[in-house]
């Protein structure tokens, strides 16, 4: 047997290609990521070129588990060799195996696999299921001003598209004033769950060791108010609690 296909005569690798169970093929990734040789690297690096797209996706769930466990294996020559094979994957993003292809770059060079989200891949091009997929990947960027920016661009479409960029951009905190406003206004008028969550999640949570009063504003008068602590109820069970210090900041709060 040829040193060089060592791993493709692997039991493991064998198995790893035709285990149906995501879960179970997850596992045994794992397993043999665990005790993977380095001197084995060219030879799975050279899969990702393979014609068969399930070698394909067995080398891109390999090298992500090695990537996670073994970080220090897929440096300098191998990092680049990585990269250079991923390339042309990435061109079919988000279909199969362009997306694993992706998962895989931002292991090895997240900054790399930012550009390529915010300048590579065509909005234009993609259908709404599609667009899901590109506007959770770029959610993993929430320091990138770049994929923010993004993600506002696809925020201004209309329908779930939209909605769902809108939403993401909420729970990540970048909420526009008029945005805050608006939800408090509803939470006013319907004192139902749903805004009162939205604003706990994208701006309450958010205020800890601040001044309380423009929450307290914001969110009308309280349901009970019990010296420095304040309680919100919501119609159908839910309560927003609020406690100030001494010195009128934030001190705690809860929502259940």
């Amino acid at each position: 047997m040829k040193r060089k296909d060592r791993l493709t005569s692997s039991p493991e690798w064998n198995a790893l290609l035709v285990e149906a169970d995501a879960s179970r093929r997850a596992e045994l990734s794992k397993r043999v990521a665990a005790s993977f040789l380095g001197e084995d690297l060219p030879r799975l690096i050279s899969l990702l070129n393979s014609v068969e797209e399930s070698a394909q996706l067995a080398a891109l769930k390999l090298l992500m588990d090695i990537a996670r466990s073994k970080p220090q294996l897929l440096k300098g020559r191998v990092r680049a060799s990585i990269l250079s094979k991923l390339r042309p994957l990435l061109r079919v993003y988000p279909k199969s195996p362009g997306l694993s292809a992706f998962y895989l770059f931002r292991l090895v060079d997240s900054a790399q696999a930012e550009e390529f989200l915010t300048e590579n891949v065509k909005v234009s091009e993609l259908n709404d299921r599609e667009l899901a997929t590109l506007i959770a990947d770029l959610s993993m960027f929430s320091s990138s001003s770049s994929a923010i920016s993004s993600l506002r661009e696809i925020a201004k479409g209309p329908g779930s598209v939209g909605k769902d960029a809108r939403r993401r951009l909420q729970n990540m905190g970048f909420v526009s004033e008029e945005e805050i406003v608006a939800m408090a206004k509803e939470w006013r008028k319907t004192r139902s769950r749903e805004p009162l969550n939205r604003l706990f999640n994208t701006f309450i949570s958010r205020q800890g060791e601040l001044p309380i009063e423009p929450v307290l504003k914001l969110l009308g008068p309280p349901s009970e108010h019990k010296d420095s602590r304040y309680f919100y109820h919501t119609s159908d069970g839910l309560t927003l609690f609020l406690e100030q210090d001494n010195l009128g900041r934030m001190k705690a709060m809860r929502i259940k």
